[in-house]
């Protein structure tokens, strides 16, 4: 079939040049064999005026036979008479040409029978009608008489010429480069698009007919000129290259649908195989930031979508949480209710009118996709996608396969290695390796926390009071340290917590460590019997490139803040040490 086509496009093709040359061949006879009718009429207008000692009787027979030509031929324009010495430019009609006009006119000779005819260069009226002359010269005459074409009506009979369906005929003046003839009337005397784009380079190399292919409104065309005349005029006819592919199509057809096919094979596994390329790497991340920036990526690359929003939950506070850019996780709804409608493998696509709470309190109005992730039934979080067309459903429910298996496995592995179960804060062995990497970096301090007088409220009122303290302790170190100035925080035992910031300096980091203890001092804890009230004793030090002395120094002043009375935040500071 493609072979059939493009034989088939070829046979078209050659037969658009064969067509084209023809109707070169017929608008250059038209034109000319109107211009040569002028010839007589020339030669009665001369001897209009020739009659010799009748001047004024002469004038009158030549204003009189002027106004019946011009009467009888709509072609012509005007008739002029022209004294060369004087420039004397004197119109039938009463249209003034000035002398910059006249001195740019080019004339050329008319290759016929009769000798000393002549043509010009286009030029435009008083009027604003283009025109062309012819004029005769004779000597007997001190004067030349120039019969003008009106553009207009003299190439409107090459209209009906057409190269296939959709082609043209037009004609450049070479001397001006403006169009003698073109199917638009609005376009005649205007400069040619096609005749700069290239024909004029291919005329000046020598060449007077040939072929020549430009791109003009969006659309590839193919012409033929001709150059090769006295009336210093190029013939140009061709048509639209979709003109000549069009014949073809019958043939392409099949071939564009066999080959759509097979493209479209191959694009849907090449969009598979780089979609499951990308999902991977949702594998190879080891923290929930880097896990919701890959995911956005991701969503970019494959969907078209407006912004994504994603939720953890915590199933034991039925929280729902959001993460920023430094880690931080914000608790934005809580309600049981709403994680137990999340049901496993469901996806909806909803209008901001029917958005549920959660997508209300993440001021989702517009169009949107509700993807609840679970792990064994159990929800891990929702993802919305905002999305004013709908997205396929295939690579939504491929992307929200791969991201629940990548997810479980990220929290499972972060709850195994690095997190404390009890109050999600780091656990010892995550505080160990982030005070090391933050070891040499200045304005750096590390402070431990003990809660007062835990063992004594763990034995009188029990463990579960006693689990109470610890949780609410740690909510509020979360709260008075958020990433990035807080750096790591941690549960390094049973009733001890451990916090690496960043500080100004040491009257600064003081200033952070009191908030904090009195925001915990504010926590009441209410049992049957008793209303408890927490508080901390707290020790830190700045890190000087040293973490074990850094430690001992905290240490050291959290005992002293004990000894003191407790519930209160002393420094220990090697500076301040060594002066003393």
């Amino acid at each position: 079939m493609l072979y059939l086509a493009v034989a088939q496009l070829e046979k078209v093709e050659t037969a658009a040049t064969e067509q084209s040359s023809t109707n070169i061949r017929i608008a250059s006879s038209t034109i000319r064999s109107n211009i040569e009718a002028t010839f007589g009429k020339l030669y009665f207008l001369e001897t209009s005026l020739g009659l010799p000692k009748t001047a004024p009787i002469g004038d009158k027979k030549f204003r009189e036979l002027s106004d019946n030509i011009l009467k009888r031929t709509p072609n012509f324009s005007d008739i002029v008479r022209y004294q060369p010495q004087s420039q004397q430019y004197i119109s039938s009609r009463g249209l003034p040409l000035s002398h910059e006009q006249i001195d740019s006119i080019k004339w050329n000779s008319i290759d016929s029978v009769v000798e000393d005819f002549y043509i010009s260069s286009i030029y435009q009226k008083a009027d604003g009608r283009w025109v062309f002359a012819v004029k005769h010269t004779a000597e007997r005459l001190n004067e030349e008489i120039w019969i003008e074409f009106d553009l207009l009506h003299t190439t409107q009979g090459l209209r009906d010429l057409k190269t296939l369906n959709h082609g043209y005929v037009f004609v450049v003046d070479r001397a001006t480069e403006r169009l003698v003839f073109h199917p638009d009337p609005k376009r005649i005397g205007s400069k040619s698009v096609s005749y700069h784009a290239g024909i004029s380079h291919q005329l000046s190399q020598g060449e007077t007919v040939g072929k020549h292919e430009y791109y003009y409104q969006d659309n590839f065309k193919i012409s033929v000129f001709d150059a090769d005349n006295s009336l210093n005029w190029v013939f140009i006819a061709g048509t639209d290259r979709h003109d000549i592919l069009t014949s073809s199509h019958q043939f392409t057809l099949t071939g564009l649908v066999l080959g759509s096919l097979l493209l479209l094979w191959i694009g849907a596994n090449y969009l598979a195989y780089r979609l499951n390329v990308s999902l991977s790497q949702l594998n190879k991340v080891d923290d929930l930031v880097s896990f919701k920036r890959e995911l956005k990526s991701i969503l970019d690359s494959f969907t078209y979508q407006k912004g994504i929003q994603f939720c953890l939950y915590q199933p034991e506070n039925n929280a729902f949480s959001t993460i920023d850019y430094h880690g931080n996780k914000s608790t934005v709804h809580c309600d049981k209710a709403l994680a137990e409608r999340f049901t496993p493998g469901t996806m909806a696509y909803r209008s901001g009118k029917y958005a549920d709470p959660l997508a209300c309190k993440l001021k989702i109005h517009q169009r949107h996709y509700c993807i609840p992730l679970h792990s064994r039934k159990q929800l891990i979080a929702v993802l919305y996608v905002n999305a004013n067309l709908p997205i396929s459903q295939s690579i939504l429910r491929m992307i929200r396969d791969y991201t629940e298996v990548s997810l479980s496995n990220l929290l499972l592995q972060h709850q195994l290695s690095s997190k404390d179960l009890m109050t999600q804060l780091d656990n010892k062995s995550s505080f160990s390796i982030a005070i090391e990497n933050y070891v040499s970096e200045p304005d750096t301090y590390v402070a431990l926390l003990d809660i007062d007088n835990f063992d004594h409220v763990n034995r009188a009122y029990g463990e579960t009071v006693g689990d109470k303290m610890i949780k609410l302790t740690a909510e509020s170190i979360r709260s008075y340290f958020p990433k990035p100035k807080g750096l790591c925080l941690a549960r390094v035992g049973g009733k001890e917590f451990a916090v690496l910031f960043k500080a100004n300096d040491v009257k600064d980091a003081k200033f952070q460590l009191d908030q904090c203890r009195v925001g915990i001092a504010e926590k009441t804890i209410v049992t049957p019997d008793i209303t408890l009230s927490l508080g901390v004793s707290v020790g830190y030090s700045q890190i000087e490139g040293e973490t074990d002395s850094a430690l001992a120094l905290a240490e050291q002043a959290k005992l002293i803040a004990q000894q003191l009375g407790k519930n209160r935040v002393e420094g220990h500071i090697r500076a301040v040490a060594k002066a003393s």
